[in-house]
């Protein structure tokens, strides 16, 4: 959260060329440590008969 502020106010003074790029390693970035975090959780719901997904 405290490097959103920057981030965003770095990516308006940018021209569109860069701000393209910095936002394609960032979306790759986030997937990169999105996808293993969200697979080694598994299934939430194993063990517990109560716990429903919304």
């Amino acid at each position: 959260m405290a490097l959103a502020v920057p981030l965003y106010l770095y990516l308006n003074s940018v021209n569109e060329v860069v701000k393209q790029r910095l936002m394609d390693y960032i979306l790759v970035g986030g997937a990169l440590i999105g996808i293993p975090m969200l697979y080694s959780l598994g299934d939430l719901s194993k063990g517990r008969p109560n716990f429903y997904y919304i």
